[in-house]
């Protein structure tokens, strides 16, 4: 009663302040609240910061239904009404715990969904060091519980010398004498590479701790892929065709291809690749979205090689402010190629998955393992070998245009790139 009486009394004086609105908010239960707001904001605005879906609301303007896209005027009265059955409130007091001052240096947060169907936040506030601990023992456990590496195996890290790689790269020095695993670390030699920061990083980072280090040159791509111009020639006129939006994954495909050359050259049984949460989470998305199948994660077999993600567990926010606990300085960016920006479709799914990571923390370790078991109950991963460059493909449930190549072998003889 005494409730109703105070909202009563706030709607009679809510329009006395011109700078200030009010917005009645109220559920299916009969909760009501005002959700506090500025005449000339956005409805849309509102709702946002207060985690309430759009799609789950009626809106109404002195009792007529507007659009969240409508600004707030002076002496109209703004009614929101959920349209859902959800305990919203529920919901949303995990988002909105009491924010602090100025603190050291990260808040790890993840959403727990119960076994007997409860919804809550865990989260701890960490200083410099208890984030490098953090991730390093990560890394550790995802080593030990998908066994990524045995004791005497060789480990390669496919080195860029940006903050994924190198922080890989940090962690694994650290932890290969306990697990018993060998490292080596590789660079493709990119077009830019060799004025590049990032791998003028990777040769100091090694030589600071001690791996051996190879610069796996340009030219292998032309033998491996049998081209009749060099990679970077190719990538650059592929940008100027209708195939351009595969430009990336067509540089990511040869990169990883040569790592595999060299691995099988040097009795290396393991590929660590840098890869972290989002961009798995990303690659989720894109397989569901458009119907491609994946593999494992964190540990997958392609031919004689294991490719291996120890950061599968790790935030790209998280691997930044790891790296800066170790150098004291933070990770400097080359400048993207220009197909590196492209296609627009893959930069949305990552968009997507940080904003996924936003409202579920900790989605990974739900998400990945359902993954997992969800591809065992179906089908086992079933490779052939492409007959130009001997990369093993993963068969799909639908016609290549050429099942005997990969898809870039494909896109090369299309544009006679082949030999």
């Amino acid at each position: 009663m005494y409730r109703h009486l105070i909202l009563n009394f706030i709607m009679s004086i809510k329009f006395s302040n011109p700078n200030n609105a009010y917005v009645t908010f109220s559920d299916r239960v009969g909760t009501k609240k005002i959700l506090n707001a500025n005449v000339g904001e956005f409805i849309e605005d509102i709702l946002l910061r207060n985690y309430i879906p759009l799609n789950s609301v009626l809106i109404l303007a002195n009792n007529q239904p507007v659009a969240e896209n409508c600004e707030i005027i002076e002496g109209i009265d703004y009614h929101v009404k959920l349209i859902e059955g959800y305990d919203i409130n529920a919901i949303t007091k995990n988002y909105t715990e009491e924010k602090s001052q100025i603190v050291e240096a990260y808040y790890k947060k993840r959403l727990v969904i119960h076994s007997k169907g409860n919804v809550y936040v865990e989260s701890q506030q960490m200083n410099l060091q208890m984030l490098q601990e953090y991730v390093d023992r990560t890394i550790f456990e995802t080593f030990q519980e998908f066994k990524l590496a045995n004791n005497g195996s060789n480990v390669l890290i496919g080195l860029s010398g940006g903050v994924d790689s190198s922080s890989l790269l940090f962690a694994l020095s650290e932890m290969k004498k306990e697990i018993g695993f060998n490292l080596i670390a590789a660079t493709f030699e990119d077009f830019d590479t060799k004025k590049s920061p990032t791998f003028l990083n990777a040769q100091r980072i090694t030589q600071q701790l001690n791996v051996p280090y190879y610069l796996i040159p340009s030219s292998e791509i032309n033998k491996i892929f049998k081209t009749n111009k060099p990679l970077n020639e190719i990538l650059l006129e592929l940008m100027n065709t209708k195939h351009a939006h595969y430009v990336m994954y067509i540089d990511h495909h040869t990169t990883r291809r040569a790592l595999e050359v060299f691995a099988a050259r040097n009795n290396i049984t393991e590929i660590a690749l840098g890869l972290h949460t989002t961009d798995i989470v990303a690659g989720l998305i894109n397989s569901h979205l458009t119907g491609y199948y994946i593999s494992d994660i964190p540990k997958r077999k392609i031919g004689n090689i294991n490719y291996i993600y120890p950061l599968s567990y790790i935030t790209k926010k998280e691997l930044h402010l790891y790296y800066y606990a170790i150098t004291g300085k933070f990770a400097e960016h080359s400048s993207p190629n220009q197909w590196e920006l492209n296609p627009l479709d893959r930069n949305f799914y990552y968009y997507l998955a940080d904003q996924v990571q936003t409202y579920f923390p900790g989605i990974e370790l739900n998400l990945f393992e359902a993954h997992n078991l969800k591809i065992r109950k179906n089908r086992f991963p079933e490779f052939t070998i492409c007959e130009n460059c001997g990369s093993h493909i993963l068969q799909q449930n639908f016609e290549l245009v050429n099942p005997a190549l990969c898809d870039v072998c494909n896109i090369f003889e299309q544009y006679e790139y082949l030999k």
